[in-house]
């Protein structure tokens, strides 16, 4: 039997619009690789390739590890703004391969935004400017004094990270490659992080939302739907626990 563990955060009263919903994705993806022990330095995750264009001339294996971590992440940031929206949900798989991980992070954004925002019709938006940034500080420090956060953040060894992303079955991208028979494997745990507007349903799970909540999880993740299906990234992104050169 399948372990899942779950947890609802607020994400403030107004919620987000459907594309600051992949900009908290990628800022989670960032905190969960370091957390998790993929990758030696926060900080530089988080900057431009600027910032480590000069370890391409470097003669070392831990100088060529950080390049390709760095530019695969770089990469699947860069794709991310090519999704329509919305994005109902986000799948980070830990470890061993796509159907077989280690572990499994879904984020669920269904009630992080305005009811009439999550419809089934996919709409491309452009990036908004930063004024989702203070509501994400208040999420961030809300969620790692979580006792969710420890279970999700364990430490790995370096190992390769996939993601995945639930999209309409008439979804059509050049990069994000469909894959309509994915089915998690049962006995991988699961961390769900739903995140909330104020509005939507209380912060505690009580058995009715938990029922429901179990039942969508089993739908998205070993049944099938008629209308939505998993799209994976190309990229992966192989772990490196080395020094920062």
């Amino acid at each position: 039997m399948h372990q899942i563990s779950n947890c609802r955060l607020s994400i403030g009263d107004q919620g987000l619009a459907p594309n600051d919903c992949l900009r908290l994705f990628h800022k989670l993806t960032n905190l969960f690789l370091y957390q998790s022990g993929q990758f030696p330095d926060f900080t530089l995750m988080q900057r431009p390739k600027t910032a480590y264009e000069y370890l391409r001339s470097c003669q070392g294996t831990d100088a060529h590890k950080v390049v390709k971590f760095l530019d695969s992440l770089q990469e699947l940031e860069q794709h991310l703004s090519e999704l329509p929206f919305p994005v109902h949900y986000c799948l980070i798989l830990l470890g061993g391969l796509p159907s077989h991980p280690k572990r499994a992070f879904l984020v669920d954004f269904v009630g992080s935004s305005p009811q009439d925002t999550f419809t089934d019709e996919a709409v491309i938006s452009p990036s908004t400017p930063n004024r989702s940034e203070p509501i994400f500080s208040d999420f961030f420090r809300s969620f790692v004094q979580h006792p969710f956060y420890q279970l999700l953040m364990e430490g790995a060894p370096p190992t390769r990270t996939f993601f995945y992303f639930y999209m309409p079955t008439n979804y059509e991208s050049k990069w994000f490659l469909p894959r309509p028979n994915f089915r998690l494997f049962r006995k991988c745990p699961v961390y769900v992080l739903q995140i909330l507007t104020d509005s939507k349903h209380s912060m505690i799970l009580d058995d009715l939302e938990a029922d429901r909540c179990l039942l969508d999880i089993n739908k998205i993740l070993y049944g099938e739907s008629s209308d939505r299906m998993w799209y994976a990234s190309p990229v992966s992104v192989e772990g490196f626990r080395g020094g920062v050169v």
